[in-house]
């Protein structure tokens, strides 16, 4: 997976992910807090949260093309589980509402569209 992608940048995918969802949203701070304390290597908070802000200001990085290349081939691992599709309306004031697709595992809700 992620073929095209030059290795610091398919590691740095790698550390992204399980950090957004041990954080609970994509913000840098709370993503790079549980790297730092989970992983085994003497880094520091710092250096995490530079390394995803290097990732996410890469212009060759197509964000939309990468999270599909996961969703696709992490979902095929869902066949003997069923899945749950949420449709989540957030109000963002009186005149709009920011609608979103994901699918739900665990507590966690996936954005797929």
């Amino acid at each position: 997976m992620w073929s095209e992608l030059h290795l610091y940048q398919q590691e740095a995918m790698a550390l992204a992910i399980p950090g957004i969802v041990l954080a609970g949203n994509a913000v840098m701070q709370p993503v790079a807090e549980p790297l730092q304390e989970r992983l085994s290597r003497a880094c520091k908070m710092l250096s995490y949260e530079r390394r995803l802000q290097r990732l996410i200001a890469n212009k060759h990085m197509v964000v939309q093309a990468n999270w599909e290349q996961f969703v696709a081939h992490r979902l095929p691992l869902w066949k003997t589980r069923g899945a749950t599709l949420v449709l989540d309306c957030t109000p963002c004031n009186d005149q709009f509402t920011i609608v979103s697709v994901g699918i739900l595992v665990q507590k966690r809700l996936l954005p797929v569209a």
